[in-house]
Formats: structure tokens, C-alpha cells, sequence
């Protein structure tokens, strides 16, 4: 969907020791800001919803506030749970992190004697399905000057589960079954690690426990229908939250033309596994869907480079991953596209939430993925 350039200017006084000061609220769109992310602008506020969504922009001013909006789940649920979680980087420095537990939050970034230029990211932190969040105008001093940083040389796009998710990397109790947004943390996942080593820009869109056929399912006898990633790559995300008054992300279709990478990165077939097992039509299965899905993912960013990984928390259907991108290859003559496997995690350094990731496997993945995509396109 694509957004249509605003900038908005409106003129508030503040009350500063030395009296009242001019202030202005500017909106973020594509004329002052990176947009990261797939993300809606919507009159004045841009509503995101997946994990590494946000904004990020220079900044040189003396006074900078910052208002989040808090969905309407996040309004209505008493689930601390599955709050939207988010955070703001001064010159790579984590100066704020919270969760939106309420319909509105402001935040004074900078408060300043003298004009100070900095760079300003606005990241989500947490997942799509359990919670969407909106970002209001930023209020600042009338002088201030806010730009969007230039982009990198290089642009990836991730597709995955909870492994790109950054699943309960702040816990480090394995037997900790219980999901929580405040242990989520994408920057701290192989995908962001991936992007930074890089130094390349990124897009993302993953759901934990979601699959090619299956969600993650604790009985091989039942398929977890209605957790599948592809349906959903075509639209703004899947979230059980909606975007204000555009409704479920869902029912909103994106437009790939926003957002062209050079590499697509999937990872998935990690929580298929738990429905696969050894049983075979259910891995035919597997590798046929996601022959499918790779095309899907061709059709949209048609001059990537797609890389299929698989193997951090288990590589059970890594055969057929291989098998799939294989069968590709052959019927459609895109060469394209390769495989990739990534060691399991080693014991040793230690499991987060539900035996995922700590940083230190997220770190030792993205370092393997990295290596493999400069080798591939010379980056």
C-alpha cells in the first residue's frame, strides 16, 4: 500500500524555564524519515506491527518528544503479555525501551541548552500477532531539522518464525513455556544480527510458531492450520490487532514496490517439523508448499537473490528444504536461489524461553548466514 508524502507542521507553545517556547509537531513520512519496515501511515500516524518496523531519521534540535500509540488490543487486553514492545536509539544508544500498556505514551527524547544533531531510531521489538502500535507526530523545537539518513548500499528482507522474532532472548529459563513480549527482542535475532554485519537495510516478517504447513504443534496427529506464514506474505502482516481505523493488517495488501530487496532471506520449516516428524507424505508435503511459496517470494522481489536457511533450532526438514529449492531450480530455470544450513545451536551457550536462541546462537547464525550471502552476491 502506498503512502502518500505528508508533512504537517502545527505550532504548540511549551512552558520553559525562560517562558514559553514555539514548538512544532512534524509527522513521519518518506520526505524526513527511512521508513524500515513494512508499516501504515494513516492521516498523521504510522501504525507498524512487525518486529524491526519503525522509522529512523537525523535529527538537529534542542528539544525532541516522541508519542506512541497503543492499539486498540493493547487497550482493552489484561494480558501484560502481549503488549507491544518497542524502543528508541540516540546514536545507536538504547535511551528507551517500554511496552504500550495504555492508549498513549510521550517520551521528552532530548531536552537541550544547544542545537544537538543526532540520529533517532524508533524500533518495534516485538512481534506482529499479539500487538500493532502506532507512532504520532513528534513534537520539537521550531528550528529543528529532521531528515531521513541515506540508505545503505545493500537491502535484505527476512521471512521466518520465532527464531527471526528474537523469541524470549531476554530469558534465559528454557523451561519457561509462558510467551511474553517483554522477553521478545528482535535486535538481538540472527535476522538483525545478519543486517548489521551487512551493514545492509532490512525488511522482516515473521510470526512465531508459524510454518509452511503447519504451526508448532506439541501432537504430530494435529496440524495447526491457522498458523501458516504464506497466506499472509501478500499483506501487511498477520496480527490479531488492527491498524486504527484501516483495520486487520491482514485484510491490507502490500505493495511490493515499497520495499525491493537484493537478497531474500526464509527461514522456516522449524516448527513444521513438530508436525512432520519422519512421515513421509507429511515431508512431500512440506517440500511441495514450499516450491510454492518460493515463487510467491519470486513474483513480488523479482531480482533477489533468495536464500533458504534452515537448521539453528533443528534441522529436521533440511533434506527436503534442499529438495524444494532444488525442484525449483529445475522447472523454472531460476538459478537464483540457494540453500543454506545453519549449525544448532550448541547446548553449552545456554537455551532462552521454550529452548530458543540466546544472543550468542542468534550471533554464531547471522555470522554464517553473512558470510554465506557475501560470498553469493559480493557484497
Amino acid at each position: 500500500m502506498s503512502e502518500n508524502n505528508l508533512l504537517i507542521n502545527e505550532f504548540v507553545l511549551y512552558l520553559t524555564i525562560g517562558g514559553y517556547r514555539l514548538m512544532k509537531r512534524i509527522v513521519l513520512d518518506k520526505t524526513n524519515s527511512k521508513i524500515v519496515g513494512r508499516s501504515l501511515l494513516l492521516g498523521e500516524n504510522r501504525w507498524l506491527a512487525l518486529s524491526g518496523a519503525g522509522v529512523t531519521f537525523l535529527f538537529q534540535g534542542s528539544y525532541l518528544k516522541i508519542t506512541m500509540l497503543g492499539s486498540n488490543r493493547a487497550n482493552i487486553t489484561e494480558n501484560d503479555r502481549e503488549y507491544a514492545r518497542f524502543a528508541v536509539l540516540v546514536d545507536g544508544a538504547r535511551v528507551l525501551d517500554d511496552v504500550m500498556d495504555c492508549p498513549k505514551k510521550s517520551y521528552e527524547i532530548l531536552r537541550e541548552e544547544k542545537v544537538k544533531s543526532c540520529e533517532v531510531q524508533i524500533v518495534k521489538l516485538s512481534e506482529a500477532p499479539m500487538s500493532a502500535m502506532g507512532i504520532a507526530p513528534i513534537e520539537c523545537d521550531e528550528e529543528a531539522v529532521i531528515s531521513p539518513i541515506a540508505p545503505k548500499k545493500h537491502s535484505i528482507e527476512f521471512i521466518g518464525d520465532s527464531i527471526t522474532c528474537g523469541y524470549g532472548v531476554d530469558e534465559t529459563l528454557a523451561e519457561d513455556h509462558v510467551f511474553s513480549t517483554k522477553t521478545e527482542d528482535v535486535t538481538k535475532a540472527y535476522a538483525y544480527k545478519t543486517a548489521k554485519l551487512l551493514d545492509a537495510d532490512y525488511s522482516m516478517f515473521a510470526c512465531s510458531g508459524y510454518g509452511i504447513i503447519s504451526g508448532y504443534t506439541g501432537d504430530p496427529e494435529v496440524r495447526t492450520e491457522d498458523e501458516l506464514l504464506p497466506p499472509y506474505y501478500e499483506t501487511q502482516c498477520f496480527s490479531r490487532d488492527d491498524f486504527g481505523e484501516a483495520g486487520k493488517p491482514d485484510k491490507l495488501p502490500w505493495d511490493f514496490s515499497e520495499y525491493q530487496p537484493e537478497a531474500v532471506v526464509i527461514n522456516l520449516g522449524t516448527n513444521d517439523f513438530s508436525f512432520c516428524q519422519d512421515t513421509e507424505w507429511k515431508r512431500e508435503e512440506y517440500r511441495q508448499k514450499y516450491v510454492e511459496f518460493i515463487k510467491v517470494v519470486r513474483k513480488n522481489n523479482p531480482k533477489a537473490y533468495i536464500f533458504a536457511v534452515l537448521g539453528l533450532m533443528g534441522d529436521g526438514l533440511y533434506e527436503k528444504l534442499c529438495q524444494a529449492v532444488a525442484d525449483y531450480r529445475e522447472h523454472t530455470g531460476d538459478i537464483r536461489i540457494a540453500a543454506v544450513h545453519i549449525p544448532e545451536q550448541n547446548p553449552e551457550d545456554g537455551y532462552a524461553v521454550d529452548w530458543h536462541p540466546l544472543p550468542k546462537s542468534h550471533t554464531m547464525a547471522a555470522e554464517v548466514v553473512a558470510r554465506v550471502v557475501r560470498e553469493t552476491l559480493g557484497w
